[in-house]
């Protein structure tokens, strides 16, 4: 059922591997496992970027929140449609952009998750993807597609 789940989600076979290894692990050790976003939580947060930020959901992004809407684990955090709170706080993509472009740093990035020490972002100057630092705001990878970050983030995040 979940494999039927990912190909309709349009999540890579390597990215739903991982995931499914690590939501293995969340459960084992009782962590919370964020469901699956719904069609209007997806077409709600794209509206909301657009309006907000004048750029919506980056292509191929919606299959991850149709997987599991947000992550958080080792330390690594891909944000949800909005922030929950609940037992553990679930950090939400509009939140934390408005928190992020509320800062120094302006608007070329939209920021999809983060670390103590990075953010994962799509660079709306570049058109592509990258992971760059918090305190330098310099860039030190860079993805053409969201799968390709999706891929890294969640296959670091596994090996963390």
């Amino acid at each position: 059922m979940a494999e039927a789940r990912d190909a309709e989600a349009g999540l890579d076979t390597e990215a739903a591997e991982l995931l499914g290894r690590i939501h293995a692990e969340q459960r084992e050790v009782g962590e919370r496992i964020e469901p699956p976003a719904d069609e209007a939580a997806i077409a709600e947060l794209d509206a909301t970027l657009r309006a907000q930020f004048g750029a919506g959901l980056p292509p191929g992004w919606a299959a991850f929140l149709r997987h599991c809407d947000g992550l958080d684990f080792n330390g690594f955090t891909l944000y949800a449609t909005r922030q929950r709170d609940g037992t553990a706080v679930m950090l939400g993509m509009p939140e934390q952009n408005f928190v992020f472009r509320a800062g120094a740093r302006g608007a070329r990035h939209l920021l999809l998750g983060e670390t103590g020490d990075d953010y994962f972002a799509h660079d709306l100057t570049a058109g592509d993807f990258c992971v760059f630092g918090r305190a330098t705001g310099s860039v030190y990878e860079r993805f053409p597609d969201a799968s390709g970050l999706l891929r890294h983030v969640i296959a670091t995040a596994w090996s963390a």
